[in-house]
């Protein structure tokens, strides 16, 4: 499997122009057109997930929850209360400049159980955000 990898569109996304500077830095692969199934087992192939939250810090996008259901380990870009949901370097972890992305890719190929610690404290805090247990959420409102 690739050493890390992201998903979406990196070109032409709204508050999304700063992913190049990452993509010049750090040769990631990113997947496109891949979903259910297709989109776990690449998610699956790769050691590391990149995450590339909005420049405007609004907040995280549904794919976090996804890439932790699948049992993904996260490097991301923070976002405001990025601490109300995840403990970073527990859940996963975040970079806020291409230097620190390198530096800590760097680390966690070479500290795979840290790296194995974090991506399943992600997958069992992800269980608290599933389809099932929002629907719980609200109609208990």
């Amino acid at each position: 499997g690739s050493a890390f990898t992201t998903n979406g569109n990196i070109d032409g996304a709204k508050g999304h122009e700063h992913r190049h500077k990452y993509k010049r830095a750090v040769d990631f692969t990113n997947i496109t057109g891949a979903f259910g199934v297709e989109h776990t087992k690449a998610v699956n192939r790769s050691k590391i997930n990149l995450n590339f939250s909005p420049e405007n810090l609004g907040g995280c996008s549904v794919r976090i929850y996804k890439l932790l259901q699948c049992g993904a380990f996260i490097l991301t870009t923070p976002w405001n209360n990025i601490e109300e949901t995840f403990t970073i370097g527990k859940n996963l972890d975040i970079f806020e400049s291409p230097k620190e992305l390198q530096d800590k890719i760097d680390y966690y190929l070479n500290n795979e159980e840290e790296m194995e610690e974090i991506r399943k404290n992600g997958y069992e805090l992800s269980k608290r955000f599933t389809i099932s247990e929002w629907a719980k959420q609200i109609t208990n409102l």
